[in-house]
């Protein structure tokens, strides 16, 4: 953008073509989540007040951000966190970043361990590589 003024909707669309045109897939959630954390509002805020406009310092954040999800950087990386069962959970590079997929993993799990326990059977279970910081 070129302009001395950035309005949130002008910003967001923006972000988002950049985005569709390096053909990424979630190109509008990851603008979405990118322009809200870069101007510290919720996704709802941005379309709420599409016409407000954003600082010079809010945008060139939100400009480096889709320049970092240009570069295949994940969402959850530049965010640094990930939701996990409603826990925000803190990700950096030196994390995996939890999956949709492992959510349903421990949920058929637990469901799994209650069935177990209420035959009356001895449940064992056995956590490895979990990473917990002590």
């Amino acid at each position: 953008m070129e302009d001395d003024t950035y309005k949130i909707n002008q910003v967001l669309w923006w972000g988002i073509n950049k985005l569709r045109v390096a053909n990424i897939e979630t190109a509008q959630l990851d603008a979405e989540l990118l322009l809200a954390r870069s101007i510290n509002v919720s996704r709802e805020f941005l379309y709420r007040n599409h016409e407000s406009e954003i600082d010079e310092n809010q945008y060139f954040v939100f400009e480096k951000l889709i320049a970092q999800r240009l570069m295949r950087v994940p969402v959850a990386y530049l965010l640094q966190e990930k939701y996990f069962f409603d826990q925000k959970l803190h990700v950096d590079s030196n994390v995996l970043i939890p999956r949709p997929e492992s959510e349903e993993l421990v949920f058929l799990s637990l469901e799994r361990i209650i069935k177990i326990i209420e035959s009356g059977e001895i449940a064992s279970i056995l956590e490895i590589g979990t990473g917990v910081e002590r």
